[in-house]
């Protein structure tokens, strides 16, 4: 599954680069997206944390957005199961955002957002939830 995981990772890096590159913008502007926030919450974030494309969680790279997510538990410390619905965009936001639907025992519970271009990976949870 880890390796699963690195692939995952790695052939979304190669997307992103592919996107900067086809948009006219520098080769640099991949370099610089990944100098940006290094604390457990993005500062110019609104709304319910991590359950807002406007407020995500920040995370230090693609592959740790999934060690994120799979330490990620219910409020009663149940493990739960995530799908990747897309990548979106928030007007306070300037880097892509990728949303997760997550569940526990086949029920939707909330919809979790992280934007995985930051120097650190939160240690923070979003409401309802709590990180093993």
């Amino acid at each position: 599954m880890t390796g699963i995981l690195i692939i995952a990772g790695i052939v979304a890096v190669i997307l992103i680069i592919r996107a900067v590159n086809n948009q006219g913008g520098n080769k640099n502007e991949f370099i610089e997206i990944k100098k940006d926030i290094d604390e457990d919450i993005m500062p110019e974030g609104y709304g319910e944390f991590g359950l807002e494309k406007t407020n995500p969680i920040p995370a230090s790279s693609i592959p740790h957005s999934y060690f994120y997510i799979g330490r990620l538990r219910t409020q009663n410390g149940s493990e739960i199961t995530y799908n990747r619905i897309g990548s979106f965009g928030a007007p306070n936001i300037s880097h892509p955002i990728d949303g997760y639907s997550i569940s526990s025992n086949g029920q939707k519970l909330a919809t979790v957002y992280i934007c995985p271009y930051n120097k650190k990976t939160s240690t923070k949870a979003p409401k309802g939830f709590m990180l093993s």
